[in-house]
């Protein structure tokens, strides 16, 4: 797959099997191009988990002198649709109700990913760079979370499972772990600013056995095929931009993902 990118194209991905009982567990990672990139929408679910009022003193703390009204309503009310529909305004309520530092920061402890806010505008929550290995570390700890009873990352991991912005991930993913599509969790980010000439293109895939969990996660930096103007004219407009995204990389995003469940030991099901 790496040898068939144009030039000027960045790949990655990355996998776990963690948790306990079955086989022992195992991590793959692969890499073209460059070493990290922009990922703001794949990580939306988790910034929801740090923001929750039963983990910060931020605004969603039920404090409603402020406000105007606070606590897990109020929380929910900006993290479903940040998770569902990947909606960047409520994401902002989330990002800026405990702080870009304390949200990344409370993530580091929960995750053990270590993430910085951008060194020139550390309050856009667009500017975080990551790694697909990270990716897939920081979800596998919010799957483990989820199999220990916590019901905040209960509540989020079905939101996943529940969108349909999942670049039609949940089936081949469930036929190369034996599980039915439902029971796949999927998070995907798209997205584009004037100062890059690519198009990112990014998933992470979750699924659960028992007490283990199994993460794969892809991210894509493409070369427009179908013209950079045309698309960046779109998103000024507006206009849904998600069937350019699947056009572009859906294909080569579903190929790292499955790629990765294969080296993981859950070969993809003849049929």
């Amino acid at each position: 797959m790496f040898r068939d990118l144009p030039p000027g194209a960045g790949a990655q991905a990355a996998g776990f099997t963690l948790g306990y009982g079955g086989a022992p567990a195992r991590a793959v990672f692969a890499r073209h191009g460059a070493v990290r990139l922009r990922c703001a929408s794949l990580l939306k679910p988790l910034y929801a988990w740090a923001a929750h009022p039963s983990f910060t003193a931020g605004s969603f703390s039920g404090d409603t002198r402020d406000t105007g009204g606070g606590g897990p309503d109020r929380w929910r009310s900006a993290a479903e649709p940040a998770v569902r529909v990947s909606d960047n305004a409520t994401t902002l309520d989330l990002w800026f109700s405990a702080g870009p530092r304390a949200v990344l920061d409370l993530l580091g402890r929960r995750t053990g990913v270590t993430w910085v806010p951008s060194p020139t505008d550390p309050y856009w929550f667009g500017g975080v760079e990551v790694t697909a290995e990270e990716v897939a570390a920081a979800y596998g700890a919010l799957a483990l979370a989820e199999i220990g009873g916590d019901p905040v990352a209960g509540t989020l991991l079905t939101w996943m499972r529940e969108t349909e912005q999942n670049f039609g991930l949940p089936g081949p993913v469930a036929a190369a772990l034996g599980c039915a599509p439902d029971e796949v969790a999927v998070k995907c980010g798209w997205a584009n600013f004037p100062d890059e000439l690519v198009l990112r293109t990014h998933a992470v895939a979750v699924a659960r056995s028992g007490p283990r969990a199994v993460l794969a996660a892809a991210l894509t930096a493409l070369p427009y095929a179908h013209g950079r103007e045309t698309y960046l004219e779109r998103v000024a407009a507006g206009t849904p931009v998600l069937d350019d995204h699947e056009t572009e990389a859906g294909p080569l995003l579903r190929a790292l993902i499955t790629t990765t469940l294969t080296e993981l030991g859950f070969p993809p099901v003849s049929a």
